[in-house]
């Protein structure tokens, strides 16, 4: 799936300046294929939202895997900087 959505971010691209994002799959609780504080910002599209309702837990509680997921991010966001924004719908 991250192909698709690089070949399509190509796409829509017009200038050179443009092509700078970089799509990296890796597994979201330990982001190993990134260095620390080295990421301007992370999008989440749906895996948090999925996470959140349909892990099966219950829901006065939160999936182990969001803290993980969130420790995560954090570790790998530039200090003072960073930008995590996930979408749902």
């Amino acid at each position: 799936a991250v192909h698709m959505i690089q070949e399509r971010w190509q796409q829509l691209t017009t200038k050179p300046q443009d092509t700078i994002m970089e799509f990296v799959q890796d597994v979201a609780t330990e982001l190993s294929a990134i260095s620390s504080d080295s990421i301007d910002a992370v999008f989440d599209k749906g895996l948090r939202d999925a996470l959140f309702c349909g892990s099966g837990v219950p829901t006065n509680q939160v999936d182990p895997n969001i803290h993980a997921i969130m420790k995560s991010v954090h570790r790998v966001l530039k200090p003072n900087g960073g930008i995590f924004a996930f979408l749902f719908f």
